[in-house]
């Protein structure tokens, strides 16, 4: 993490006006220490997730209105049928984060 960060500050020194948005795969364990699992170059920005079919899926389907869980999906996120919905973590974590990079971009732009 630190030396992405360095890194990013020398691209800032000489001057370029770019920037590059990494994934770091965090774990915690029952102290929330945290452990690095990988780092991303290219991580997604998507905030859904893929989620299996099942009978609990089709009960659900019938008392809900939800038209979100109603589309069955046969993307390539999962080998078998499965729907979608919005991961609350990922819509909260990656909305920080792209708004922290729009605001260091506006930083940079006004000289700040």
């Amino acid at each position: 993490v630190l030396l992405s960060r360095t890194r990013s500050e020398d691209c800032l020194e000489a001057g370029r006006q770019s920037f590059q948005i990494f994934g770091f795969d965090i774990m915690l364990d029952q102290k929330y220490k945290a452990f690095l699992l990988e780092v991303n170059n290219s991580p997604s920005l998507c905030v859904d997730e893929a989620l299996p079919v099942d009978a609990e899926h089709d009960a659900a389907k019938l008392a809900s209105k939800n038209r979100e869980r109603d589309k069955l999906c046969r993307c390539m996120d999962m080998a078998q049928v499965h729907w979608h919905q919005t991961s609350l973590v990922d819509l909260e974590t990656k909305s920080a984060m792209m708004q922290g990079a729009f605001k260091a971009l506006e930083q940079l732009h006004q000289g700040v």
